[in-house]
Protein backbone atom coordinates (compact mmCIF):
# COMPACT_ATOMS: atom_id res chain seq x y z
CA UNK A 1 0.00 0.00 0.00
CA UNK A 2 1.70 3.39 -0.68
CA UNK A 3 2.82 5.58 1.87
CA UNK A 4 0.20 8.64 0.68
CA UNK A 5 -2.38 6.14 1.39
CA UNK A 6 -1.32 5.41 4.78
CA UNK A 7 -1.44 8.89 5.37
CA UNK A 8 -4.70 9.34 4.34
CA UNK A 9 -6.54 6.63 6.50
CA UNK A 10 -4.58 7.70 9.63
CA UNK A 11 -5.79 11.30 8.67
CA UNK A 12 -9.51 10.20 8.18
CA UNK A 13 -9.51 7.99 11.28
CA UNK A 14 -8.20 11.38 13.19
CA UNK A 15 -10.37 13.66 11.56
CA UNK A 16 -13.76 12.27 9.92
CA UNK A 17 -16.68 12.63 11.61
CA UNK A 18 -17.47 8.61 10.61
CA UNK A 19 -14.61 7.70 12.50
CA UNK A 20 -15.64 9.60 15.80
CA UNK A 21 -16.98 6.32 17.56
CA UNK A 22 -14.05 4.04 16.63
CA UNK A 23 -11.83 7.25 18.03
CA UNK A 24 -13.54 6.85 21.44
CA UNK A 25 -13.58 3.13 21.58
CA UNK A 26 -9.72 3.51 21.00
CA UNK A 27 -9.51 6.18 23.57
CA UNK A 28 -11.56 3.59 26.05
CA UNK A 29 -9.83 0.57 25.32
CA UNK A 30 -6.26 2.04 25.93
CA UNK A 31 -7.31 4.04 29.00
CA UNK A 32 -8.49 0.56 30.99
CA UNK A 33 -5.40 -1.10 30.14
CA UNK A 34 -3.73 1.33 31.09
CA UNK A 35 -5.57 1.88 34.61
CA UNK A 36 -5.39 -1.75 34.71
CA UNK A 37 -2.00 -2.38 33.97
CA UNK A 38 -0.87 0.62 36.88
CA UNK A 39 -2.82 -1.31 39.30
CA UNK A 40 -1.67 -4.76 39.08
CA UNK A 41 1.95 -3.00 39.13
CA UNK A 42 1.19 -0.75 42.61
CA UNK A 43 -0.75 -4.02 44.00
CA UNK A 44 1.65 -6.42 42.56
CA UNK A 45 2.62 -8.28 45.93
CA UNK A 46 -0.62 -7.28 47.69
CA UNK A 47 -2.89 -8.79 44.82
CA UNK A 48 -3.96 -12.15 46.27
CA UNK A 49 -4.54 -10.42 49.75
CA UNK A 50 -6.58 -7.56 47.85
CA UNK A 51 -8.58 -9.71 46.16
CA UNK A 52 -11.19 -8.16 43.40
CA UNK A 53 -10.38 -5.06 45.25
CA UNK A 54 -7.11 -4.79 42.87
CA UNK A 55 -9.64 -4.79 39.88
CA UNK A 56 -12.15 -2.57 41.42
CA UNK A 57 -9.60 0.06 41.54
CA UNK A 58 -8.34 -0.65 38.33
CA UNK A 59 -12.12 -0.03 37.13
CA UNK A 60 -11.92 3.25 39.14
CA UNK A 61 -9.19 4.56 38.14
CA UNK A 62 -10.53 3.87 34.47
CA UNK A 63 -13.72 5.55 35.10
CA UNK A 64 -11.07 9.11 36.65
CA UNK A 65 -8.85 8.89 33.58
CA UNK A 66 -11.73 8.64 30.88
CA UNK A 67 -13.39 11.81 33.02
CA UNK A 68 -10.19 13.51 32.89
CA UNK A 69 -10.31 13.05 29.02
CA UNK A 70 -14.12 14.29 28.49
CA UNK A 71 -13.84 17.04 30.50
CA UNK A 72 -10.92 18.49 28.71
CA UNK A 73 -12.04 17.41 25.33
CA UNK A 74 -15.65 18.79 25.81
CA UNK A 75 -15.04 21.82 28.52
CA UNK A 76 -11.12 22.94 28.52
CA UNK A 77 -10.04 22.99 25.13
CA UNK A 78 -13.36 24.35 23.45
CA UNK A 79 -13.94 27.00 26.12
CA UNK A 80 -10.51 28.09 26.79
CA UNK A 81 -7.43 26.18 24.38
CA UNK A 82 -9.64 27.28 20.85
CA UNK A 83 -10.14 30.73 22.42
CA UNK A 84 -6.42 31.39 23.13
CA UNK A 85 -6.88 30.90 26.94
CA UNK A 86 -3.72 29.12 27.53
CA UNK A 87 -2.39 30.00 31.06
CA UNK A 88 -6.65 29.87 32.38
CA UNK A 89 -6.05 26.14 30.17
CA UNK A 90 -2.71 24.86 31.55
CA UNK A 91 -3.86 25.99 35.45
CA UNK A 92 -6.98 24.17 35.61
CA UNK A 93 -5.67 21.21 33.32
CA UNK A 94 -3.02 21.12 36.23
CA UNK A 95 -5.78 20.87 38.66
CA UNK A 96 -7.74 18.59 37.90
CA UNK A 97 -4.96 15.96 37.17
CA UNK A 98 -3.88 17.07 40.78
CA UNK A 99 -7.05 16.82 42.22
CA UNK A 100 -7.46 13.38 39.75
CA UNK A 101 -3.62 12.47 41.77
CA UNK A 102 -4.99 13.24 45.28
CA UNK A 103 -7.83 10.80 45.08
CA UNK A 104 -5.77 8.08 43.47
CA UNK A 105 -3.17 8.44 46.42
CA UNK A 106 -5.84 8.43 49.19
CA UNK A 107 -7.23 5.10 47.55
CA UNK A 108 -3.93 3.62 47.50
CA UNK A 109 -2.43 4.74 50.75
CA UNK A 110 -5.84 3.02 52.46
CA UNK A 111 -5.55 -0.16 50.46
CA UNK A 112 -2.05 -0.37 51.30
CA UNK A 113 -2.52 -0.03 55.19
CA UNK A 114 -5.24 -2.35 54.93
CA UNK A 115 -2.16 -5.20 54.60
CA UNK A 116 -0.28 -3.44 56.72
CA UNK A 117 1.65 -1.38 54.06
CA UNK A 118 2.25 2.15 55.42
CA UNK A 119 3.99 4.57 52.99
CA UNK A 120 5.96 7.45 54.43
CA UNK A 121 5.76 10.81 52.39
CA UNK A 122 9.93 12.39 51.55
CA UNK A 123 11.82 13.83 48.67
CA UNK A 124 11.37 10.63 46.76
CA UNK A 125 7.54 10.37 46.59
CA UNK A 126 7.55 14.43 45.77
CA UNK A 127 9.32 14.00 42.80
CA UNK A 128 7.42 11.07 41.94
CA UNK A 129 4.28 12.63 42.38
CA UNK A 130 5.52 15.51 39.99
CA UNK A 131 7.21 13.78 37.40
CA UNK A 132 3.98 11.32 37.40
CA UNK A 133 1.45 15.20 37.54
CA UNK A 134 3.62 16.09 34.18
CA UNK A 135 2.91 12.55 31.82
CA UNK A 136 -0.83 12.56 33.01
CA UNK A 137 -1.08 16.27 32.00
CA UNK A 138 0.51 15.62 28.82
CA UNK A 139 -1.19 12.44 28.44
CA UNK A 140 -4.59 14.21 28.72
CA UNK A 141 -2.98 17.17 26.93
CA UNK A 142 -2.32 15.61 24.07
CA UNK A 143 -5.50 13.55 23.57
CA UNK A 144 -6.58 17.14 22.32
CA UNK A 145 -4.51 17.78 19.30
CA UNK A 146 -7.24 16.19 17.10
CA UNK A 147 -9.92 18.51 17.96
CA UNK A 148 -6.92 21.13 17.76
CA UNK A 149 -6.00 20.00 14.29
CA UNK A 150 -9.43 20.27 13.22
CA UNK A 151 -10.53 23.55 14.56
CA UNK A 152 -6.91 24.50 12.50
CA UNK A 153 -8.08 22.93 8.78
CA UNK A 154 -11.41 24.50 9.84
CA UNK A 155 -9.87 27.75 10.12
CA UNK A 156 -7.67 27.17 6.92
CA UNK A 157 -10.91 26.27 4.84
CA UNK A 158 -12.39 29.57 6.01
CA UNK A 159 -9.92 31.90 5.51
CA UNK A 160 -9.10 30.49 1.78
CA UNK A 161 -12.91 30.95 1.00
CA UNK A 162 -12.61 34.64 2.23
CA UNK A 163 -9.42 34.94 0.30
CA UNK A 164 -11.60 33.17 -2.77
CA UNK A 165 -14.69 35.58 -2.05
CA UNK A 166 -12.76 38.60 -1.65
CA UNK A 167 -10.58 37.69 -5.45
CA UNK A 168 -14.73 37.42 -6.70
CA UNK A 169 -15.40 40.54 -5.77
CA UNK A 170 -12.50 42.40 -6.83
CA UNK A 171 -13.06 40.74 -9.81
CA UNK A 172 -17.07 42.13 -9.92
CA UNK A 173 -15.94 45.51 -8.96
CA UNK A 174 -14.06 45.49 -12.09
CA UNK A 175 -16.50 44.46 -14.22
CA UNK A 176 -18.82 47.02 -12.78
CA UNK A 177 -16.37 50.71 -13.12
CA UNK A 178 -15.54 49.47 -16.49
CA UNK A 179 -17.97 49.01 -19.17
CA UNK A 180 -16.80 45.85 -21.00
CA UNK A 181 -18.33 47.51 -24.64
CA UNK A 182 -15.99 50.28 -24.01
CA UNK A 183 -13.13 48.08 -22.83
CA UNK A 184 -13.48 46.18 -26.33
CA UNK A 185 -13.71 48.78 -27.95
CA UNK A 186 -10.10 50.42 -26.38
CA UNK A 187 -8.89 46.81 -27.18
CA UNK A 188 -10.13 46.76 -30.89
CA UNK A 189 -8.76 50.33 -31.34
CA UNK A 190 -5.24 49.33 -29.59
CA UNK A 191 -4.84 46.51 -32.20
CA UNK A 192 -5.45 48.90 -34.83
CA UNK A 193 -2.64 51.50 -33.44
CA UNK A 194 -0.23 48.53 -33.83
CA UNK A 195 0.41 48.28 -36.62
CA UNK A 196 -0.07 52.34 -38.08
CA UNK A 197 1.38 54.04 -34.92
CA UNK A 198 2.98 51.16 -32.32
CA UNK A 199 4.08 54.17 -29.39
CA UNK A 200 0.41 55.30 -29.45
CA UNK A 201 -0.61 51.91 -28.89
CA UNK A 202 1.88 51.35 -26.88
CA UNK A 203 1.09 54.27 -24.33
CA UNK A 204 -2.62 52.99 -24.42
CA UNK A 205 -1.69 49.98 -23.09
CA UNK A 206 -0.07 51.57 -20.20
CA UNK A 207 -2.82 54.07 -19.50
CA UNK A 208 -4.99 50.99 -19.30
CA UNK A 209 -2.81 49.11 -17.08
CA UNK A 210 -2.88 51.53 -14.92
CA UNK A 211 -6.83 52.33 -14.96
CA UNK A 212 -6.82 48.41 -13.97
CA UNK A 213 -4.39 48.55 -11.15
CA UNK A 214 -5.70 51.34 -9.48
CA UNK A 215 -9.09 49.60 -9.88
CA UNK A 216 -7.96 46.30 -8.21
CA UNK A 217 -5.66 47.68 -5.57
CA UNK A 218 -5.72 51.35 -4.77
CA UNK A 219 -9.93 50.71 -4.83
CA UNK A 220 -9.36 48.14 -1.39
CA UNK A 221 -8.07 51.06 0.82
CA UNK A 222 -9.94 53.22 2.36
CA UNK A 223 -8.50 56.80 1.67
CA UNK A 224 -6.44 57.50 -1.60
CA UNK A 225 -4.46 60.52 -2.31
CA UNK A 226 -7.19 63.10 -4.32
CA UNK A 227 -3.96 63.10 -6.87
CA UNK A 228 -4.26 59.92 -7.35
CA UNK A 229 -7.71 59.65 -8.23
CA UNK A 230 -7.48 62.82 -10.06
CA UNK A 231 -5.06 61.03 -12.59
CA UNK A 232 -7.21 58.15 -12.41
CA UNK A 233 -9.97 59.90 -13.77
CA UNK A 234 -7.93 61.30 -16.30
CA UNK A 235 -6.64 58.20 -17.87
CA UNK A 236 -10.28 56.82 -17.39
CA UNK A 237 -11.49 59.80 -19.30
CA UNK A 238 -9.01 59.36 -21.99
CA UNK A 239 -9.69 55.87 -22.86
CA UNK A 240 -13.30 56.47 -22.90
CA UNK A 241 -12.78 58.84 -25.42
CA UNK A 242 -11.55 56.22 -27.53
CA UNK A 243 -14.87 54.66 -28.25
CA UNK A 244 -16.59 55.47 -31.73
CA UNK A 245 -19.86 56.08 -30.58
CA UNK A 246 -19.40 58.53 -28.01
CA UNK A 247 -16.69 61.24 -28.96
CA UNK A 248 -16.07 63.98 -26.63
CA UNK A 249 -13.49 66.13 -25.27
CA UNK A 250 -12.55 66.64 -21.20
CA UNK A 251 -10.37 69.19 -18.80
CA UNK A 252 -10.21 69.13 -15.66
CA UNK A 253 -8.71 71.79 -13.39
CA UNK A 254 -7.82 72.02 -10.10
CA UNK A 255 -7.27 74.80 -7.71
CA UNK A 256 -5.71 73.95 -4.02
CA UNK A 257 -3.87 71.30 -2.22
CA UNK A 258 -4.30 67.73 -4.14
CA UNK A 259 -2.83 65.92 -1.48
CA UNK A 260 -5.53 65.21 1.22
CA UNK A 261 -7.02 61.95 1.22
CA UNK A 262 -10.39 60.90 0.11
CA UNK A 263 -12.66 57.78 -0.41
CA UNK A 264 -11.81 56.11 -3.87
CA UNK A 265 -14.05 56.45 -6.70
CA UNK A 266 -16.34 59.08 -4.36
CA UNK A 267 -16.84 61.25 -7.73
CA UNK A 268 -16.61 58.58 -10.43
CA UNK A 269 -20.74 57.74 -10.57
CA UNK A 270 -21.29 61.18 -11.34
CA UNK A 271 -18.99 61.18 -14.42
CA UNK A 272 -19.94 57.26 -16.05
CA UNK A 273 -23.81 58.90 -15.33
CA UNK A 274 -22.75 62.01 -17.46
CA UNK A 275 -21.29 59.79 -19.79
CA UNK A 276 -23.61 57.56 -20.75
CA UNK A 277 -25.82 60.34 -21.82
CA UNK A 278 -22.85 60.87 -24.73
CA UNK A 279 -22.14 64.32 -23.78
CA UNK A 280 -19.32 66.49 -26.80
CA UNK A 281 -17.92 68.34 -23.85
CA UNK A 282 -17.12 68.07 -20.43
CA UNK A 283 -15.63 70.42 -17.74
CA UNK A 284 -14.55 69.06 -14.17
CA UNK A 285 -12.93 70.99 -11.80
CA UNK A 286 -12.05 70.56 -8.32
CA UNK A 287 -12.14 73.36 -5.42
CA UNK A 288 -9.79 72.12 -2.51
CA UNK A 289 -10.30 73.45 0.69
CA UNK A 290 -8.11 72.94 3.95
CA UNK A 291 -11.25 70.73 5.09
CA UNK A 292 -13.57 69.74 2.39
CA UNK A 293 -13.68 69.54 -1.86
CA UNK A 294 -16.18 70.98 -4.48
CA UNK A 295 -16.53 68.99 -7.44
CA UNK A 296 -18.33 70.28 -9.68
CA UNK A 297 -18.81 68.35 -13.20
CA UNK A 298 -20.17 70.21 -16.41
CA UNK A 299 -21.25 68.92 -20.05
CA UNK A 300 -22.84 69.93 -23.23
CA UNK A 301 -24.09 67.84 -26.09
CA UNK A 302 -23.88 68.34 -30.21
CA UNK A 303 -26.35 71.31 -29.65
CA UNK A 304 -27.71 73.22 -26.88
CA UNK A 305 -30.96 71.47 -26.68
CA UNK A 306 -29.04 68.25 -25.28
CA UNK A 307 -27.09 69.93 -22.62
CA UNK A 308 -26.90 68.23 -19.19
CA UNK A 309 -27.17 69.93 -16.23
CA UNK A 310 -24.13 70.80 -14.34
CA UNK A 311 -23.10 68.51 -11.06
CA UNK A 312 -22.01 69.51 -7.53
CA UNK A 313 -21.04 67.47 -4.88
CA UNK A 314 -19.04 68.86 -1.68
CA UNK A 315 -16.77 66.21 0.02
CA UNK A 316 -15.98 66.96 4.04
CA UNK A 317 -12.41 65.62 4.54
Amino acid sequence: MPANEHKSILFDFLIQPRFRVWRHLFVLVAFSFVSIGQSLFVFENQAETLGNGVYWFGIGNTVAMITLFYLNLYFLVPRLLLNNKYIEYFILLLAQVSLYMLLKGVVEFYMLSHVGIVRNFNAVSLLDGLSNLTLYAICIASCSATTFFKQWIADTERINKLENNQLSNSVDEIKSHINPKSLSNVLRYMSEKVKTDPDEASDILFRLSDVLRYELYDCKREKVLLESDIEFIDKYLSLEQLNGQNRFSYTISTTGNVNLFVPPFFFMPVIQKIIEQQPADMQISFDIHTDSVLFECKASGANPATDVAPVKLQLSV
